[in-house]
Parts: structure tokens; sequence; C-alpha cells
């Protein structure tokens, strides 16, 4: 009976989790397609990045090669193995796709990237909230594949 209980447990645990990681993808996509479409809507302040994340151009056929060969990359990872199921590693994997979606989608729309947070103004490249998705989620996967001993978290 008990071994029941953990079970229906440990699956109730995977179905929160199945649903925390589908929120989050679509979270950020979400926030920065409307705060884009309220920047491009109320005539805010945005730079029209014809490149990829933090400003670095390149040209249109090469981003979608670059898009393509990411994302076929990151497939390859996710069925590689099965201990690159951990936590954090899915966590900046959804980052990195949701924030590559929605720039793909600026891109492929408008042909550029819509860039609107400022910080140190000529110092530091103008980014959005995708580029931050795909930082943070880069970040999580270089943490989770240094540490291969917890299958949870760094």
């Amino acid at each position: 009976m008990y071994k029941l209980l953990n079970i229906a447990y440990m699956h109730k645990k995977e179905l929160f989790k199945g649903i925390f990681y589908y929120f989050l993808f679509f979270f950020v996509i979400t926030l920065d397609q409307l705060i884009k479409h309220r920047l491009r809507s109320s005539g805010g302040v945005y730079v029209c990045n014809q490149g990829i994340s933090f400003g670095i151009t390149i040209s249109s056929y090469f981003y979608w090669i670059f898009f393509a060969f990411f994302f076929l990359l990151s497939l390859y990872l996710i069925f590689k193995k099965n201990a690159l199921f951990k936590t954090f590693f899915v966590i900046g994997l959804i980052l990195i796709f949701a924030g590559a979606i929605s720039n793909a989608s600026d891109k492929f729309l408008f042909n550029c990237i819509l860039d609107y947070i400022y910080i140190f103004s000529g110092v530091f490249p103008i980014f959005n909230i995708a580029d931050i998705a795909i930082s943070t989620g880069s970040t999580l996967i270089i943490l989770s594949l240094l540490n291969k001993n917890n299958n949870n978290c760094v």
C-alpha cells in the first residue's frame, strides 16, 4: 500500500513539474511579446535590432541557420542521455527555447528583434526579456552539467 501511495505522489509531483514547465515557457514568450506590442503600439522607445541577441549582427540567412542548429542541438541533448533531465537543465532549455521563439517570431514578422531594456547606455548592449531568458537558461544548463551528482538542482 505504501508503495502505491509513493508512486501516486511521484506522479503528482511530475505532473506539477510539467505544468510549471509549460507555464514558464508561455509566460516568457507572452511577457516579452506583450511588452514589445505595447512599445510598438504606443510609440515607446525601442531599437529594431537586425541581428540576434545583445545586438550581435548577422545576416538573416545565417540567423535561421544559427537558430536551426541550436534547436536541433537542444533536441539532441534532450534525448541523448537520461542524466540530462535534471530540473535545472530542463528549465534552462525551456528558457532558451522560449527566448529564441520570441525573438525568432520578431525576426520573422518584422525582420528585426525589438530590444527595449537600456542599462548603462553605450556601455552595455540593449536587450529584451527574451535575451534575459536565453542568458539565464544558458547559465542553468552550464551549472546543471557541471554538477553531475545531483539530479534535481545545482
